[in-house]
């Protein structure tokens, strides 16, 4: 079983998270990921998504909708890229 730690806002501790996350999208399709790394609060993530993910908030935000959870950087990024190649139904 993955364990993950999440570094505290605080600057101490850390939460662990063990197991798996699903990325997907709010239809609920998605597949399950080891996590890779530190595992962090969407909010977090949405605070510093432009240095990170090279993405405004707006799209972080339409990347992640439905989503909730604690992710790494790279489950995230994964996330995002896959939403950002989407195809747009009318």
């Amino acid at each position: 079983m993955a364990k993950s730690v999440v570094p505290g806002r605080s600057g101490g501790g850390g939460k662990i998270r063990r197991g798996r996350s699903v990325l997907g999208n709010a239809r609920g399709e998605g597949s399950l990921v080891e996590p890779e790394g530190p595992v962090f609060a969407i909010e977090r993530l949405r605070d510093d998504c432009l240095s990170l993910f090279g993405v405004t908030r707006s799209t972080f935000d339409g990347a992640v909708y439905g989503m909730e959870g604690e992710f790494s950087v790279g489950e995230m990024e994964e996330c995002i890229k896959r939403w950002m190649e989407r195809r747009v139904t009318v």
